[in-house]
């Protein structure tokens, strides 16, 4: 994925499938400064990580 697919996605109102090395994540937050996204289990989590952008798939 890259870095305006990623902002389009995160601006949708429409829940758009993501994954993450093949496990379902929500992005929460776009670092375009060093292509990375935070991204979270599910919208809910707590926990977030920071992933390089182009390791994103979205799911059709």
């Amino acid at each position: 994925m890259d870095l305006r697919r990623a902002e389009e996605i995160l601006a949708s109102q429409e829940v758009i499938k993501v994954e993450h090395k093949g496990k379902p994540v929500w992005i929460s937050e776009i670092r375009a400064e060093n292509s990375t996204v935070k991204v979270k289990k599910d919208i809910f989590s707590d926990q977030v990580m920071e992933v390089p952008v182009n390791e994103l798939t979205e799911v059709q």
